[in-house]
C-alpha cells in the first residue's frame, strides 16, 4: 500500500493520517460507546502533501508494529466490557457463591485477587507504557469499585460499563431469537422489533437505558408521529442516522399510523422492563402511559405547506382580527390562546426591541421579539392607550379564535384534521430548523418546557438580542404576502 493511501483530506483543507484497524486486533480499540473502531485518524498539522508523506510513512510503520505486538500477546477476553465488569465485580464483592464471606474478609482476599490480575499483565508482556486492554481495564475498575462497596462507599465506574441503548437492544433481540429457536419456532423478531429499537437508539445516542427520561420520550414521540410511513423502506435509509432520517421523513403528509407508533412504544417499553430485570434501571418506566396518551390525542398536528399558506392568505380573510392574528402566528409561533389573550399593554419596547409578552400566567410569560414583518402591529399599538384586547373578536378565548380559523380553512379547501391553528406553530418551527436554528433554541423561543433530548436543552434562554436575530430568520420565500396595513 502506498504512503499516500494513508493520507486523508479534512473538510478544512488540512491533511490527516488514516489507517484501517485489522479485525483481529479491533477489540483493543473501542469508542466511547463501547463499539470497536474501524480506523485510526491523526491530524498531521499541515496542508502540504510534501510534508505529510514522510509523517504518514513514519506513523504507518509505528502502527503496523503496534498491531503486530497486539497479535503476539495472548488473546483478550472475547466478552464485552460491561459483561466482564459485572462478572468481576460480583466475584470480587461476594467471593464464592457457596461460601460468601463478610466484607472485612473480602477486603483481605482482594489483595490476592490483585496479585492474580498483576500476573495476567505479566503473562501478556504488558509494560507500564502500553495501552491497557479493555478486558483488563474492566477488571481493574471492578476491583476498585469492589473495594469501595465493601467499605460502604458508592462505586465510581458503574455507569461507564452499562451498555448504551443500542447495545442493550441488540442483546435483547439476540436473547429473544435464541429462546424462539430453542422452542422450535421460526422467528422474525429481529425484523419486527429492530426498527423501533434502532430508531430510538439513534435518537438518544450514547445514553444508557438508565439515563432515558420521560422528557426524552415525550420529544421522541412528537417527532415520531410526523415520520413518513415509508421511512424504513429501501437500503438507503439503513445508512442514515436518526437526525438525517428526521430531516428527510418528518412532517409528512402520510405519517405513521397510530398502530405503528404504538408498536414502537410497546417495543421500547418491553426493552425497558427486560433491562429493569437486569438491574440496569432505577426509576419508573419512562415509556409507561405514552400509548394511552397518544390514543387520546390522535394524530399529530402537521405544518402548513406553501400551497396551504397561499390558500389561507389569498384573498385576505373576511375578518380583520382573524387576518391579523394569523399573520402574527405565522411570524411568531404563538398559540391561539396566547394570541386571543394578548392586550395592547403586552406589546412594548425592551432594550429598544419591540416584544410581545406571551403566556397566560405572569410567572410563565416570555418575551417574544416582534418580527420586522409585524411592524404594523407596533404602529397600531401607538394609536391605542387602553389595556383592551388586541383582537376583541375572540373575547380572550383561544377556542373562539380556533373556531373562526377552522371555518376559514374549511372554506379555503384545507380539510385535513391534522391542520389547525397550531399548524402555524409547527410551520415556524420547521422554518427555523431549515435555517439551521438548533432545536433547543427555537423550542425555547416558542415556550416549550426544557427537555433532555439530543444534546439537551440550554438551562438559560438566549439573550433578547439573539432571540430577535433568530426570529428574523422566519422567512417564506415561496409565499408572496403583500405588506399588511391596518
Amino acid at each position: 500500500m502506498s504512503t499516500t493511501s494513508y493520507i486523508k483530506a479534512r473538510p478544512g483543507g488540512g491533511l490527516a493520517f488514516n489507517i484501517k484497524i485489522p479485525r483481529d486486533v479491533a477489540q483493543h480499540f473501542l469508542s466511547k460507546n463501547g463499539r470497536t473502531q474501524t480506523h485510526i485518524t491523526i491530524g498531521l498539522g499541515t496542508r502540504s502533501r510534501t510534508v505529510a508523506v514522510p509523517k504518514a510513512r513514519a506513523l504507518a510503520l509505528q502502527w503496523k508494529a503496534e498491531f503486530a505486538r497486539l497479535r503476539d500477546q495472548p488473546q483478550s477476553d472475547p466478552k464485552s466490557r460491561d459483561q466482564i465488569y459485572a462478572a468481576s465485580l460480583s466475584n470480587y464483592v461476594t467471593g464464592s457463591p457457596i461460601h460468601t464471606k463478610d466484607p472485612t474478609e473480602r477486603l483481605r482476599d482482594l489483595t490476592r485477587e490483585a496479585l492474580d490480575l498483576q500476573r495476567e499483565f505479566d503473562r501478556r508482556g504488558l509494560e507500564s507504557y502500553d495501552p491497557i486492554p479493555p478486558d483488563l481495564k474492566a477488571r481493574m475498575d471492578a476491583m476498585e469499585d469492589a473495594r469501595r462497596i465493601l467499605k460502604g462507599h458508592k462505586p465510581n465506574h458503574t455507569d461507564r460499563y452499562e451498555p448504551a441503548v443500542s447495545m442493550l437492544g441488540d442483546r435483547w433481540l439476540k436473547e429473544r431469537e435464541s429462546l424462539a429457536r430453542k422452542q422450535g419456532r421460526t422467528s422474525s423478531l429481529t425484523a419486527h422489533y429492530a426498527p423501533p429499537i434502532h430508531l430510538f437508539s439513534g435518537y438518544v445516542g450514547p445514553k444508557t437505558i438508565r439515563q432515558v427520561t420521560r422528557e426524552d420520550v415525550a420529544l421522541y414521540v412528537e417527532i415520531l408521529q410526523g415520520f413518513d410511513r415509508n421511512w424504513g423502506r429501501g437500503s438507503p435509509s439503513a445508512k442514515l442516522d436518526f437526525w438525517e432520517l428526521k430531516a428527510r421523513f418528518s412532517l409528512s403528509e402520510t405519517p405513521l399510523s397510530e398502530r405503528a407508533v404504538r408498536h414502537h412504544l410497546r417495543t421500547l417499553s418491553a426493552l425497558w422492563k427486560w433491562a429493569d430485570s437486569l438491574g440496569l434501571c432505577d426509576s419508573h418506566n419512562p415509556f409507561q402511559g405514552f400509548v394511552k396518551s397518544f390514543q387520546t390525542k390522535g394524530r399529530p398536528t402537521l405544518a402548513f405547506t406553501p400551497r396551504d399558506l397561499m390558500a389561507l392568505f389569498h384573498p385576505s380573510p373576511e375578518h380583520g382580527d382573524l387576518h391579523e392574528s394569523m399573520l402574527v402566528a405565522l411570524y411568531s409561533g404563538l398559540k391561539a390562546n396566547e394570541l386571543a389573550a394578548l392586550n395592547w399593554t403586552d406589546i412594548m419596547l425592551v432594550d429598544d426591541i419591540p416584544v410581545m409578552l406571551a403566556g397566560l400566567r405572569p410567572e410563565g410569560q416570555r418575551q417574544v421579539p416582534l418580527h420586522s414583518a409585524l411592524g404594523w402591529l407596533l404602529d397600531k399599538k401607538h394609536q391605542k392607550v387602553s389595556s383592551d384586547r388586541v383582537w376583541p373578536l375572540f373575547k380572550g378565548k383561544g377556542v373562539t379564535l380556533s373556531r373562526y380559523f377552522a371555518q376559514h380553512k374549511k372554506e379555503r379547501g384545507i380539510l385535513s384534521p391534522q391542520k389547525g391553528f397550531l399548524s402555524f406553530r409547527k410551520t415556524v418551527g420547521a422554518c427555523l430548523e431549515a435555517n439551521q436554528v438548533t432545536v433547543e433554541d427555537w423550542r425555547t423561543i416558542m415556550g416549550y418546557k426544557p427537555v433532555s433530548g439530543q444534546g439537551g436543552y440550554k438551562p438559560n434562554p438566549p439573550r433578547l438580542k439573539d432571540t430577535k436575530r433568530l426570529i428574523e430568520l422566519i422567512t417564506y420565500p415561496d409565499l408572496n404576502l403583500p405588506l399588511y396595513r391596518f
